[in-house]
């Protein structure tokens, strides 16, 4: 085997090493995860049995629009990158404090 050869095979193993070592879910920020995880039972939970589009969209961004304005920023695209995973964490605790569990604020 030639040294090119060997070398791209060595690149390709680093890219899969990389790739387990930090997964896409940690390594890509998305809120949408979380909103999906909870989308049914906020559903359930508000009366909304029966499915539509529109009850999602309304109640992913006015999850996201709390948040954001939470942490003081326009967008999600605007919280810094250490906030991130903070972000996600207190997004996840809001849901199942205020909305799920009807705790007050």
């Amino acid at each position: 085997m030639d040294e090119e050869t060997k070398q791209k095979l060595l690149e390709e193993l680093r890219k899969e090493y990389r790739v387990e070592l930090k997964p896409l879910k940690e390594a890509k920020f998305s809120i949408g995860d979380i909103l999906t995880k909870y989308n049914d039972k906020i559903l359930d939970n508000i009366g909304k049995k029966e499915y539509h589009y529109r009850y999602r969209e309304s109640l992913d961004m006015a999850i996201r629009r709390i948040m954001c304005l939470h942490y003081g920023v326009w967008n999600t695209k605007d919280i810094p990158v250490d906030k991130r995973v903070k972000f996600r964490e207190d997004a996840e605790k809001f849901i199942q404090d205020f909305i799920l569990n009807g705790k007050e604020i």
